[in-house]
């Protein structure tokens, strides 16, 4: 905690040059900035400001806007001393996010071996539970109706630590070479190397996600294929490690009316039958030690971040990176990506970035046009001058008498103009 001095605010002190309330507001900053240099304000902080900012709204000298300009910094730092705790707790976006980054770390450390996955997930949840716990706590001894939300997540990140302790608890029962665990399946994402990018173990297999003969740590292995083969070559394939597993691409008729794919089946238990391949065996066992988990590039390789930037390995541990471009543009297969990578790991990807290159179309200006907007102003002399040169023009003459403003100097106009008619027809 910073050592402010507050003599100031005693009564009796006197400073010398500037106004009293400018030396007060201006301490009061001070503090503020010394107490937020952290960046991370305690409820205690604010109450601290709070008495401060009070102490100064009742100091002599002061104008009544002065006094209240003070009040209402009071007012504020009190709020602020009241919702601090829970601003963690009501970001409930913020603290998934962190618990997603977590489970890209466990990806990358135990993505070949589920349990241990398991294992590092169960106390990143556990984690999570209790902070949540103590948000719901602090908001509902706050008054702050939010905690109604805090709870719900709360239930649903129970109910996920529920669903991953029991997967653990069947892993144990699992022998090497019988049939997998039942009521759990672990979803599995490869790159074209056969390096794992993404795991989860869940009750129901994800879409986009087909069965194959292959168990994992004692689950069976749903993997996600790449579309554009299947639709280009007619098969379904996915590689995991140094096996790799196929089927038609077609589907077949699956429970309540649905059409499913057929299973992928391992190219090491396929043998030739007919014009299709049969298993020799039901299921193969993967073993973690020829699995990896992808973690480091190499040159040529392609690393896709969050933002949906794309950093090319160029060797020498160096990157460049490619914004507003499309992987079509590029010319690279999403499975030639590495991607779900850990924010330190793009971090350090981003440190190492050499060169940036925007794929953005140059801007091109419309086509002007051949006909001007207006004449200019050489033309307008010239056709002035071409008028006065054609054409001679006499001044209007002015009226000899003026018109009549009576009734009766109207009335006699038009009998004298009448009379002067008719001596025009007949004569004098």
């Amino acid at each position: 905690m910073p050592v402010v001095d507050i003599s100031f605010l005693n009564p009796k002190y006197k400073r010398s040059g500037g106004s009293g309330y400018n030396v007060l507001s201006t301490h009061l900053s001070i503090k503020e900035a010394q107490l937020k240099s952290d960046g991370n304000p305690s409820p205690g902080d604010y109450k601290s400001l709070r008495d401060d900012a009070l102490k100064a709204a009742v100091s002599p000298g002061l104008t009544a806007s002065e006094r209240s300009n003070f009040e209402v910094k009071a007012a504020n730092y009190d709020s602020l001393s009241k919702t601090t705790v829970l601003r963690d707790a009501q970001d409930i976006d913020n603290m998934n996010r962190a618990v997603k980054n977590d489970n890209k770390k466990l990806t990358v450390a135990f993505g070949n071996d589920p349990q241990l996955f398991l294992r590092g997930k169960l106390q990143v949840l556990e984690g999570k539970m209790f902070r949540l716990r103590e948000n719901v706590a602090d908001q509902k001894q706050a008054g702050d109706e939010s905690y109604i939300k805090t709870s719900l997540e709360l239930d649903s990140t129970e109910n996920e630590w529920l669903d991953v302790q029991a997967a653990l608890e069947t892993v144990g029962s699992y022998q090497k070479g019988g049939n997998p665990i039942e009521g759990f399946v672990v979803n599995v994402e490869t790159n074209s190397k056969g390096e794992i990018r993404d795991i989860e173990v869940s009750r129901e297999p994800k879409s986009g996600y087909i069965a194959t003969t292959g168990v994992l740590g004692g689950f069976s292995v749903y993997g996600k294929v790449n579309p554009k083969v299947g639709v280009k070559e007619g098969m379904n394939v996915f590689k995991i490690g140094n096996e790799v597993f196929s089927a038609g691409a077609r589907l077949r008729p699956g429970p309540n009316g649905t059409f499913e794919p057929d299973v992928l089946t391992a190219k090491s238990q396929q043998m030739p039958l007919g014009r299709g391949v049969k298993a020799t065996s039901n299921f193969v066992d993967l073993d973690p030690i020829n699995i990896k988990p992808q973690r480091d590039s190499n040159p040529g390789d392609w690393v896709q971040s969050t933002d949906g930037s794309f950093y090319k390995d160029i060797g020498n541990r160096q990157y460049e990176r490619y914004i507003n471009a499309t992987k079509d543009q590029l010319q690279i297969n999403d499975f030639d990506i590495l991607k779900n990578l850990p924010e330190e790991t793009l971090k350090v990807i981003k440190q190492r970035t050499i060169k940036t290159i925007d794929n953005t179309p140059p801007y091109v200006p419309p086509p002007t046009s051949d006909i001007p907007f207006g004449p200019t102003q050489s033309s307008v002399s010239e056709n002035k001058s071409d008028v006065n040169a054609g054409a001679s023009y006499s001044r209007t003459p002015s009226p000899l008498e003026r018109a009549p403003k009576s009734a009766l100097g109207t009335a006699v106009r038009a009998t004298q103009g009448a009379v002067n008619y008719l001596k025009s027809i007949f004569g004098k």
